[in-house]
């Protein structure tokens, strides 16, 4: 069989010949169409393709988006597609009705695929994986290939599986053919072969590669004049053929094979129709972006240091890339870049070229619609921005402040404050292949269509829903994922969070997650009254409205701190603030609802909603709500100042604080206060509870004086005083993002601190057996890095917890449990040798030496070096790890006024020689005690290095 002379049009005359319509079947899919040879023939009312047509070495493909119409060519009893039937026939050469035909469901071995004729697989064609070579031979070798699939129902029967993992579409991709998960839009019931072919003549999506270009751009397209569609030196065909969702990698990635990471780079969503990721993390998130505006192109990194390669151009790994941009974006040999932070006046901005913006772009806030213009005249523009970075460097301002953010939303991409984990070499090839998937926008359009499909894009929603700007998704991604949310939500009823056994674990669930928490958040923000489902479960729902009402705080702050207002927001309620400021600037503020801070997003396993703390910035009025409900907090800035706030909207909820005599003497009637979680705050510490477990406790004070002398006694060893620093918080969480407690502020802790029989507030237990495990945490709050080797992470704050058992327990830590049970680890590790680096790895083992410094020398010495430390100059502190260790022992021999070389020397630590060059006039130091004990052999080798009686 002749293979076809002509790509274009004759084909399709020759497949369409005597066809006004063709009858739809079912629900047809789209193919999207990229190869050279290949086309669309009937197409939906967007230009996109359900019957697509190629040819591919001798032979020829028909491929249809519902195996309907293979039913009706198998049968052929339908009058209505007699003559679309007899084309596809005489087109794949077989002519009349006799013509040899094998059908895809009787192919059993390789050998029955047929030499010649036409061969019709109709679904997926799940069992011919094996085939697909053979098959592949066949056409090329002059066979005839009819095929058809509704690829969006065969997703949907299985939920595991991609597209790419279709047989059948394994075979067309070869041919320049793809089918993809959407469904044709079409108002009747039959396609127009002539409106069809129209579409084809006014460059509607249907060109190569653009089966994604939405309806508005078709419309602009087919009223645009020619030269006003090509890109800046493109002509219109090419620009036309080049495919958002296919060539544009493959024309910004040609012949390139890796990409150096620069910096840190930050996130670019994708979420635009004319907009495709480019390079991306392992993770799947953007890089670098591309995207056409009009008759324009813009190319976005998420790090400045790109655009300063392609400045420079001096760097051979960027050469190669750099050329492809210049490429893309128009650029022809000499060609002038501009550069944007150049540009004063609009009346500056070149009529032509390229447009250069490195950074935010702060200064051209103005010229934004000349910019966009500029693009969509024809212009080209490469940007680049590490958003996090320029976040950092601007604690008043929000994404949505930055310029280039604004030019960048209007091309279908933004960036967010996340960081990307790309690794040094950026692959093109694993870029392209996470492309297909990582595309915001698409994957909200595949969920409403069938929201099975939301676990083959768990990785791109889980990324980026929650991490949109706030005015970005507000403006551009509410209503698709709003949409996608009411269905996710009804279909995947089993995702809710619900903790035990219920939790949500698998990619499906994650992604209903993600999704959900991203949305509710985003609507919560813009003061929407919005509730998320499972909340009676964590952290509680009421069961009767309580009343609402309006209350009025002052806060007095002298830094930066979370405070506590003793109100609480339900959830679904709207809380609306008036607030004023005595500082500087009202939007350094915050208003946060919700206690549980710890963001659970990018887990492997929700036990409850990821994020359950909604925060915004403060305004002269503000509304905010939250879908989980929870106590409101305000936030204040580092500098001094008063907030005065009146809050609509709100209940009372149990709140007792020693240092307000008011809410002590209420304590009886506050209790019973309505709200689901409860602050009760010491001098120094502030825990946080589920009302239901405060709302019998007679008296808090004990208990949080307790707690008082805890905090003392770390500031006390450390040399620092606690009102110099916010008081510490205790939150307790059914799902800590680290561990089972992690420190931080606020420390977090599993619930069991709140259940009765061990409740954290009882004073007297406190005092008799401490708490190991939160005086650890708030040890880990008092650690200083100068002080803090390498691998002593989880030990240096235990020194604060051998010291608060001592001085509030009474406990010696010379006897505590938790170091004597370390005791035969301890004697292992010396007969191993004492390997500093297994010193490093083992808590217990490691904490050995602090507490046998406090048991010989008391806390004195500690007490002395640790202010020593404090008075030091940032400058001054030691700077790697050596320096450290050395300072850390020459300074705590002389406050011991005994040189500790010999003893650190026994417990294998590196760099002893430096210390006893500082300490040879101090008598050496090496005990006899039970640690010692344990290695009576290296013991006396020690002693003997250092010449040192017994």
């Amino acid at each position: 069989m002749a293979a076809a002379t002509s790509p274009s049009v004759s084909r399709k005359d020759e497949l369409l010949k005597d066809l006004k319509t063709v009858p739809k079947a079912g629900e047809p899919g789209i193919i999207e169409v990229s190869g050279d040879q290949a086309e669309g023939i009937l197409l939906d009312d967007r230009g996109r393709a359900v019957m697509a047509a190629a040819t591919y070495g001798s032979g020829r493909i028909v491929a249809f988006g519902h195996n309907g119409y293979i039913k009706q060519f198998r049968e052929g009893k339908n009058k209505n597609f007699f003559n679309l039937n007899h084309n596809i026939r005489t087109w794949l050469g077989i002519g009349g009705e006799g013509g040899e035909i094998t059908f895809g469901d009787t192919l059993k071995t390789v050998e029955d695929i047929p030499k010649s004729g036409v061969l019709v697989v109709a679904g997926g064609g799940d069992k011919l994986k094996k085939f697909v070579p053979g098959i592949l031979k066949f056409i090329q070798e002059g066979g005839g290939f009819l095929c058809g699939v509704c690829p969006w129902g065969w997703l949907q029967k299985r939920p595991q599986e991609t597209i790419e993992g279709m047989a059948l579409q394994q075979i067309v991709k070869e041919a320049g053919m793809s089918f993809t998960g959407e469904k044709c839009e079409v108002e009747k019931k039959k396609f127009s072969v002539v409106q069809g072919k129209e579409k084809e003549e006014n460059g509607a999506d249907m060109k190569k590669g653009s089966v994604n270009t939405p309806g508005k751009c078709v419309e602009k397209r087919v009223e645009m004049p020619e030269e006003m569609c090509a890109s800046p030196t493109v002509p219109m065909a090419a620009a036309a053929a080049t495919s958002p969702s296919g060539s544009w990698k493959d024309e910004l990635l040609k012949d390139v094979t890796t990409v150096p990471k620069v910096g840190v780079p930050g996130n670019i969503v994708v979420f635009g129709d004319q907009a495709e990721p480019i390079l991306l993390d392992d993770r799947g998130r953007a890089i670098m972006a591309a995207a056409t505006h009009g008759a324009g192109r813009v190319v976005a990194f998420s790090h400045n240091g790109y655009i300063k390669q392609f400045s420079e151009g001096k760097n051979q790994k960027f050469e190669t890339l750099n050329r492809n941009i210049r490429t893309w974006l128009g650029m022809k040999e000499g060609d002038v870049v501009t550069d944007a932070g150049k540009i004063k006046e609009a009346a500056d901005i070149p009529t032509s070229g390229v447009l250069l913006v490195a950074g935010g772009g702060d200064k051209g806030k103005k010229l934004v619609p000349d910019v966009l213009k500029f693009i969509r005249e024809g212009g080209g523009l490469l940007c680049g921005v590490c958003p996090w970075g320029w976040l950092q460097k601007r604690p008043r301002k929000t994404i949505d402040d930055m310029v280039l953010q604004a030019i960048v939303n209007e091309v279908g991409l933004s960036f967010t404050a996340e960081t990307c984990a790309a690794k040094k070499e950026i692959s093109a090839a694993e870029s392209k292949e996470r492309a297909e998937v990582s595309h915001l926008g698409r994957a909200l359009k595949a969920i409403d269509l069938d929201p099975d499909s939301v676990e083959k894009y768990a990785e791109t929603v889980a990324e980026n829903a929650h991490s949109i700007p706030d005015k970005c998704f507000e403006k551009r991604l509410n209503t698709p994922m709003e949409k996608c949310y009411e269905k996710c939500i009804k279909k995947h009823k089993d995702c809710i969070p619900k903790g035990g056994k219920k939790k949500v674990k698998d990619s499906r669930g994650r992604a209903v997650v993600s999704l959900t928490t991203g949305f509710l958040e985003k609507q919560a923000k813009m003061g929407k009254e919005v509730k998320a489902p499972g909340i009676n479960d964590f952290p509680g729902d009421f069961e009767d409205e309580p009343q609402l009402q309006c209350a009025s705080v002052i806060i007095k702050s002298a830094r930066k701190e979370r405070h506590s207002t003793g109100y609480y927001l339900p959830a679904g309620k709207v809380l609306t603030i008036k607030a004023t400021t005595t500082g500087e600037h009202l939007e350094d503020w915050r208003v946060r609802v919700g206690a549980h801070s710890d963001n659970l997003s990018g887990k492997k396993e929700f036990k409850r909603w990821p994020k359950l703390s909604v925060v915004k910035r403060l305004e002269a009025e503000t509304k905010i709500s939250s879908p989980y409900g929870g106590l409101i907090y305000f936030e204040s800035p580092k500098e001094a100042g008063d907030l005065t706030a009146s809050m609509e909207n709100v209940v009372e909820a149990p709140y007792y604080d020693l240092e307000d005599p008011r809410s002590v003497q209420n304590w009886s009637e506050r209790r019973k206060a309505p709200g689901l979680w409860a602050d009760l705050a010491g001098e120094h510490i502030i825990f946080t509870f589920p009302s239901a477990s405060v709302r019998d406790l007679e008296d808090p004070s004990e208990g949080l004086r307790a707690w008082d002398d805890v905090v003392k006694a770390h500031h006390e060893l450390r040399g620092t005083t606690p009102s110099g620093d916010h008081r510490q918080r205790i939150v307790p969480d059914r799902q800590p993002k680290a561990g089972w407690m992690h420190a931080g502020y606020p420390i977090v802790t599993n619930m069991d601190i709140a259940q009765k029989d061990k409740f954290i507030l009882d004073g007297k237990k406190l005092r008799k057996a401490g708490n190991w495990g939160l005086f650890h945490e708030l040890g880990h709050n008092m650690q200083r890095k100068a002080w803090t080797f390498e691998g002593t992470g989880e030990v240096t704050c235990n020194v604060f917890t051998l010291h608060a058992m001592d001085v509030v327990a009474k406990r010696d830590p010379w006897q505590h449990p938790w170091v004597r049970n370390k005791w035969p680890s301890i004697e292992q590790f010396f007969k191993d040798g004492a390997p500093h680096d297994v010193w490093k790895k083992k808590a217990g083992v490691a904490l050995a030496v602090y507490a046998q410094l406090a048991h010989h020398f008391g806390w004195e010495p500690y007490k002395k070096v640790f202010r020593q430390y404090e008075k030091d100059p940032k400058k001054k502190e030691p700077q790697n790890n050596k320096e450290r260790i050395v300072l850390w022992i020459v300074r705590f021999s002389k406050e011991a006024d005994r040189n500790l070389v010999p003893l650190f020397d026994f417990w294998g630590f590196p760099h002893t020689e430096e210390a006893q060059a500082q300490l040879s006039g101090l008598e050496a130091f090496l005990p006899d005690d039970d640690l010692t004990a344990l290695a009576p052999e290296r013991l006396a080798e020690i002693r003997g290095k250092y010449n040192m009686q017994k």
